[in-house]
């Protein structure tokens, strides 16, 4: 098995500054220069950043300091020392210039960290949509049939799974998080500012509504699957990225083209069930919010709870006083026993009550057209004769079948239109009690099968 060897290519003492009681202080700095590293082309003035942790120190309580800070006089002196620290770890480098300035720039590892930290800190949310409509622009585009746009797509579609994926693991851990909590304030602000907003948020309900990603997946699979069936397109843009030094050579250049459009495929095929796992969990969720809330107001306001706190302090006056003394002539009054009868209205003591006169009036029948009539007749009848009954479906898959066991849905007649009508209806039957025959479950890698005339889902057609 390959071994990564993740420490050929980052300092051994990288993470060191993130463990102990300084790992708060160490990030907030780090972050400060990460968001003017953002705001910057190229290098940064290290003077800039000096003057950052300067800022901070002097507008931070320092409730914790490290062990060399005792030696060091000033804010500025600390801002150097942890620069220093940072360089040291390898989280930033200094590179001095020949007009005697020093700059400082970010390592590709560092800045990949710090990325990461960022958007786990701020609870950052991904543009569903904007990754399926990209893919979609890749492909569709003039540059669609290159392996640059392939690619792109790749990596994006890599991304929204990825995104779709961390999705589904915070609906679970803020359900979690959710039965932690027991204040009623704190469960709703859970449920609408962090839940909603940061967890869900709008991105989602668009890429479920009005960016649904069905409006973009069939087109997708079958551009993928246009280039997958051209050999010849594909080994022009493998030779291309061999040329290019893409990849090392033609062979594998190949291949990755066919790994690439494979992977886009069973993703958009296969995103139904991630969706779906995602609004199991988001359902979940809501019911446990639900419970949560009910059982929290009615501790507070259900009437069985209100008995419940008089009997808690009628036991203490017990235990304090003893049960023959009297309670509080105040605490009394507050207590009004009485009793309430009620008849219900099936008793046969229940009076009985006059029912009510009904004025029955004329209805003026219209005036219909003979010819409208009879239009109307003949166009229902017209319909009547297109549907098709379960009696003969049965009769037309019996008829495709012959003697047959199974048979796969792109072996069925797909001619004409009647055909067609035949083969849907057979599909929709499938499931009654009364079809002689029953469908296969769908291919989870391969849903649909590509025919001359058309697409059908991959499935079978098997005689109970």
């Amino acid at each position: 098995m390959d071994t990564y060897k993740l420490f050929m290519h980052i300092p051994e003492n990288f993470f060191s500054i993130l463990s102990g009681k300084l790992k708060e202080l160490h990030t907030d700095l780090l972050f400060l220069i990460y968001e003017q590293y953002k705001k910057s082309i190229f290098v940064i003035d290290r003077d800039v950043i000096v003057d950052l942790f300067i800022e901070y120190f002097e507008t931070h309580d320092m409730e914790y300091a490290d062990e060399e800070d005792n030696n060091l006089r000033d804010a500025k002196e600390r801002a150097f020392h942890y620069i220093s620290k940072f360089n040291h770890h390898g989280w930033i480098t200094q590179e001095h210039y020949l007009d005697y300035s020093v700059k400082i720039s970010i390592p590709d590892y560092s800045i990949k960290m710090l990325e990461t930290f960022h958007k786990i800190s701020t609870g950052y949310q991904m543009e569903f949509s904007g990754h399926v409509l990209s893919i979609y622009q890749n492909l569709m585009g003039e540059e669609g049939q290159t392996y640059v746009a392939i690619h792109q797509a790749y990596q994006t579609t890599k991304e929204l799974t990825d995104g779709l994926k961390g999705l589904n693991h915070n609906i679970k851990k803020y359900t979690e998080k959710l039965l932690d909590v027991d204040d009623i304030k704190e469960i709703l602000k859970q449920i609408f500012d962090e839940y909603e907003l940061k967890v869900l948020g709008s991105h989602y309900y668009r890429l479920k509504s009005s960016d649904h990603i069905s409006k973009y997946r069939t087109k997708i699979i079958k551009k993928v699957r246009d280039f997958s069936f051209n050999h010849v397109l594909v080994a022009e843009q493998a030779r291309l990225m061999a040329k290019d030094k893409f990849s090392p050579d033609i062979s594998t250049a190949e291949s990755e083209i066919f790994e690439w459009l494979d992977a886009i495929e069973r993703s958009f095929g296969m995103m139904d069930e991630i969706l779906g796992e995602i609004d199991s969990r988001n359902q979940k969720y809501h019911r446990v919010a639900t419970q949560r809330v009910k059982m929290k107001v009615g501790q507070t306001q259900n009437f069985s709870s209100k008995i419940n706190k008089i009997l808690l302090y009628l036991s203490e006056q017990i235990k304090e006083n003893g049960d023959r003394k009297l309670i509080d002539e105040e605490f009394s009054s507050q207590i009004q026993l009485f009793k309430q009868e009620s008849l219900e209205e099936s008793s046969y003591k229940y009076p009985s009550q006059a029912r009510p006169k009904i004025n029955p009036t004329a209805v003026q029948m219209p005036i219909i057209n003979t010819d409208i009539k009879q239009k109307k007749m003949d166009k229902f009848k017209e319909r009547l004769k297109e549907e098709k009954t379960i009696k003969d479906i049965n009769s037309y898959v019996n008829k495709v079948m012959q003697d047959k066991r199974e048979l796969t849905l792109s072996e069925f007649p797909m001619d004409n239109k009647e055909e067609w009508v035949n083969l849907i209806y057979s599909i929709l039957y499938s499931k009654s009690k009364k079809a002689n025959y029953s469908l296969s479950k769908p291919d989870k890698l391969n849903r649909v099968t590509e025919t001359e005339q058309g697409i059908v889902p991959n499935q079978k057609i098997i005689r109970k």
